[in-house]
């Protein structure tokens, strides 16, 4: 769908700290958005997403101590050389 961007926010949750975003279309793919975060803290982000689609109000919650995602973990893990 397209617009959401005008009507739905993506929030990021970390311990006591939140931080909206702005959602940005994907060129070239209708309907689909983007927002940019890079977490620099090891550990359970929650990300909310809140707003109306169409005459629905959203408001949605996502975290990884629920297990609905993976936590951030050490760059270590994934850096080469």
């Amino acid at each position: 769908m397209e617009g959401l961007n005008k009507t739905i926010q993506p929030e990021v949750i970390f311990g006591p700290a939140a931080r909206t975003f702005k959602l940005r279309p994907v060129f070239d793919e209708p309907g689909r958005y983007t927002a940019d975060l890079i977490p620099v803290r090891l550990g359970d982000y929650t990300f909310r997403v809140f707003g109306t689609i169409e005459c629905f109000e959203v408001d949605e919650t996502f975290s990884a101590s629920d297990g609905q995602f993976s936590s951030v973990a050490p760059i270590e893990d994934i850096q080469f050389p």
